[in-house]
């Protein structure tokens, strides 16, 4: 049998956990509904069971927001209990994908049922923590991690992300917060069982099946991202062979320097180009500063230019430019 292995990013889980957070506030701005109150209060839960390592600006002005709006989000927030009838029956789709040998969509499809338990723990505690009432899913999401335990050879691909939320979780978390910590027991209960395989004698082999020269597929959870494809002329934008070119413009808070990328979903190229000017020039006097574009680190080289790697490129992460050792955020303008 052979399992899709989902790449392992350079970024932390805190950084992965906040990279939604400005499409997500500004949106709620927009539009507060039931869905943005829900992802609001699991990105905050899932904050808070991190290490609070290298946070985020953003990450307080999100705090802020729920501290201060706590009635608001808890009156919209959508409390159905967990339809945990539906999630089981749909992981007969990750059976049919891995016996068909697709295990691209296997593995992807794994990832989202993973990440329906995950969000279902967290808003649950989130709900708990802010009302002051009880866990009202406590039961549910049990039976449901007890589902997860029987059927955990859907999900060995996602092992090695599993462990690294685990590696980056407070210290000592069950100890000062039960109920955050058992929104972890489906990843720990996911790594024992692949150590428990790759120690027996009789070992599952787990083969990355992701290249480097992995088809580009965009699927993004950013609603920037989602925004952007949806507006620009982009085809076959949630397929493995997407078409069309993305513009990005940012401009400095100030107006001084403005910034454009430009991404060619159809390029083989190895690294996509992020170009900063200074009126109609080359902005060199930039050279050498840091830069962070959508979680790829990086720096403006002497022509003003800044290379992102593309096969670090995450678009599940908001398209946010900063600048400079301060990481100064450069407002999107289109």
């Amino acid at each position: 049998m052979t399992v899709a292995v989902k790449q392992s990013t350079a970024l932390t889980p805190r950084r992965l956990v906040s990279g939604t957070i400005p499409g997500t506030l500004s949106i709620w701005v927009e539009c507060p509904d039931a869905r943005i109150a829900a992802e609001m209060l699991t990105t905050w839960a899932g904050l808070r069971r991190l290490a609070p390592d290298d946070p985020l600006p953003c990450e307080d002005a999100l705090e802020v927001v729920i501290r201060t709006q706590t009635e608001r989000l808890l009156r919209t927030i959508n409390r159905s209990p967990f339809d945990l009838n539906r999630w089981e029956a749909r992981l007969s789709d990750i059976a049919e994908a891995q016996a068909e040998g697709d295990n691209d969509f296997a593995l992807s499809l794994a990832d989202d049922r993973f990440a329906e338990l995950d969000n279902a723990g967290l808003l649950a505690w989130a709900i708990s923590s802010l009302s002051k009432e009880p866990m009202t899913d406590r039961d549910i999401l049990r039976q449901a991690h007890a589902i997860f335990g029987k059927r955990i050879d859907l999900f060995l691909g996602l092992a090695e992300e599993a462990a690294e939320v685990l590696s980056a979780s407070r210290v000592a978390l069950d100890q000062t917060d039960a109920d955050l910590a058992d929104t972890l027991l489906p990843h720990g209960r996911l790594v024992a069982a692949v150590e428990t395989l790759t120690q027996s004698a009789n070992p599952l082999a787990l083969v990355r099946v992701i290249e480097a020269s992995r088809p580009l597929i965009l699927k993004p959870k950013s609603r920037i991202w989602q925004r952007i494809f949806e507006s620009q002329p982009v085809m076959a934008a949630d397929t493995a062979n997407p078409r069309g070119v993305v513009t990005l413009r940012f401009r400095e808070p100030t107006g001084k320097y403005h910034a454009t990328l430009v991404i060619d979903l159809a390029a083989k190229q190895k690294c996509w180009t992020l170009t900063f000017h200074l009126g109609r020039e080359p902005a060199k006097i930039l050279t050498g500063e840091p830069i962070e574009f959508a979680g790829v680190p990086t720096a403006i080289n002497a022509e003003g230019i800044a290379k992102l790697p593309r096969d670090q490129f995450h678009f599940d992460l908001d398209p946010v430019l900063m600048v400079g050792t301060a990481k100064e955020i450069w407002p999107l303008t289109t």
